[in-house]
């Protein structure tokens, strides 16, 4: 792997961690909060955290010996857009609810 490209892993992991701790403490502030609908969305925010790591960066190992640095850039870059599109805002609403509704939060409608 390039030094370039180890240096953007280092970066990924990095925003995912720190997108767990908040995740985390969002669980905390939630308490013993038992919406369906909330556990859901947490569920589904770790999936796509978990995927940085358990897709992207796994699949930038295994590509073959002959990569090119074009192919570390393309893996970089989708993971780059799987995590600003689909998980850190994902995080950060469910963050926002838990610092708005706490314990109190409760999904309506269907």
């Amino acid at each position: 792997m390039l030094p370039e490209s180890e240096k953007l892993v280092l970066s990924l992991r990095e925003r995912t961690s720190a997108a767990t701790a908040e995740l985390n403490e969002a669980e905390k502030r939630f308490g013993e909060n038992n919406d369906q609908r909330l556990k859901d969305h947490i569920r589904q925010a770790r999936h796509w955290l978990n995927d940085i790591e358990n897709h992207f960066i796994r699949r930038l190992h295994d590509l073959p010996p002959e990569r090119t640095p074009a192919d570390e850039v393309r893996v970089l870059a989708e993971a780059n857009v799987h995590l600003d599109t689909y998980a850190l805002p994902a995080v950060g609403r469910i963050v926002e609810w838990s610092k708005t509704f706490g314990s109190r939060f409760k999904t309506i409608g269907l």
